[in-house]
């Protein structure tokens, strides 16, 4: 099921993202999906991130890195 809330956040970021084709459909929509857009993303230095995953280990939490900040280029976000 896709909430009705997923397809304005596609509408609103649109034109600064790109997929590459060879991503699922449905993981493509769980980027846009509005029940895991807040709160679930931290941004971190390298290093930061490496003592914040111990940190979650430590605690019993789960995380995992996603994805890493690059130079700008024709989009803001691209999922490959």
């Amino acid at each position: 099921m896709i909430p009705g809330g997923a397809g304005a956040n596609r509408e609103f970021v649109n034109e600064y993202v790109t997929i590459a084709g060879a991503v699922a459909d449905n993981l493509t929509a769980v980027l846009y999906d509005p029940q895991t857009s807040g709160g679930l993303l931290i941004a971190l230095s390298e290093n930061d991130a490496a003592a914040f995953a111990e940190e979650l280990e430590r605690s019993n939490q789960f995380g995992c890195m996603i994805g890493v900040v690059e130079p700008y280029n024709n989009y803001r976000i691209v999922v490959d």
